[in-house]
């Protein structure tokens, strides 16, 4: 089951572990806290849950999450909040609102997960159910019936999920059990980072990352095969993640392929003057990406 859950919050550790760590379990975009881009992301990417990722949020920043609460209600999307016990409380004290789910911190991110992951299936599944017509259900189907059902679906699930519930937090070294080959996707656009890994598909282990300082922090502890860089990004762009990348020795002979969408013959020739092993423009052709991918990695 697909889950997807939109971001918000100044807790930057915690959103950047569901783009590394969790990103078997949800599928995941982040939002700004300004009210319109709120409304926007909520109306187009349909979360399943909207999660509010606290660290020390003022009065504002909660005031605007509180005012979206009549339209989640309205979309039946529950507000999740993951924050240490006064994160939480400040937001009850201050909106008088309650919310659908608290997230206390401290807690292990594979427990994270797990509560997130079965509350979000549960409620999804009961939404389902209910919305079937009776005669779909078991004979007899009652709340309790319904429920018992929905558990049963659940454990299917379960058992042929991505993420098993005894799976450790840190992601298992290169190619344990499996000979596919490691790439990292960095881009800062998350229809980008979903729309590679659909042309990649099952074919390749992938980790993604929305920062070129979040690639870096994942990579002191993880080996990749190849990387697909953005060219273009904010705060450290693709040739000064490259030139980070090139000043270490332990990653320094990791492939490099560039996507970028920008068409300047100056910018292009700065580009190949680093020495990446290719370069691709955006929108990313299919089959020129797997072509490319597979002259690399031969």
């Amino acid at each position: 089951m697909d889950l997807r859950t939109l971001l918000v919050g100044k807790n930057k550790g915690i959103i950047s572990d569901f783009f590394l760590v969790m990103s078997d379990s949800f599928e995941s975009m982040t939002s700004s806290m300004r009210p319109q881009d709120l409304e926007v992301h909520v109306k187009y990417f349909q979360p399943h849950a909207v999660v509010y990722c606290m660290d020390m949020e003022n009065k504002e920043d909660i005031n605007a999450i509180s005012n979206l609460c009549d339209l989640l209600k309205k979309e039946g999307i529950p507000l999740v909040l993951i924050g240490d016990p006064d994160d939480c409380d400040s937001y009850t004290k201050i909106s008088g609102k309650s919310v659908d789910m608290e997230l206390r911190k401290p807690m292990t991110l594979q427990m994270m997960r797990e509560r997130l992951e079965n509350y979000l299936m549960k409620r999804a599944l009961l939404e389902k159910k209910a919305g079937m017509p009776q005669e779909k259900h078991n004979a007899g189907s009652n709340t309790d019936n319904l429920l018992q059902e929905v558990e049963r679906e659940m454990a299917a699930l379960r058992g042929q999920s991505l993420m098993p519930s005894d799976a450790m937090e840190e992601p298992k070294p290169l190619r344990e059990g499996s000979e596919k080959s490691k790439i990292m996707i960095i881009d800062d656009s998350t229809s980008m980072l979903r729309a590679i890994k659909s042309h990649l598909g099952d074919g390749y282990d992938l980790a993604t990352a929305i920062s070129g300082k979040i690639a870096l922090k994942y990579l002191q502890k993880r080996s990749v095969d190849l990387i697909l860089l953005d060219y273009e990004m904010p705060e450290m762009d693709g040739p000064e993640v490259y030139q980070k990348l090139q000043e270490n020795p332990a990653t320094a002979n990791i492939p490099v392929i560039y996507l970028t969408g920008i068409n300047d013959t100056s910018k292009i020739q700065k580009a190949l003057s680093l020495k990446p092993k290719g370069y691709l423009l955006k929108p990313v052709d299919r089959e020129a990406l797997l072509s490319k991918i597979e002259e690399v990695l031969n």
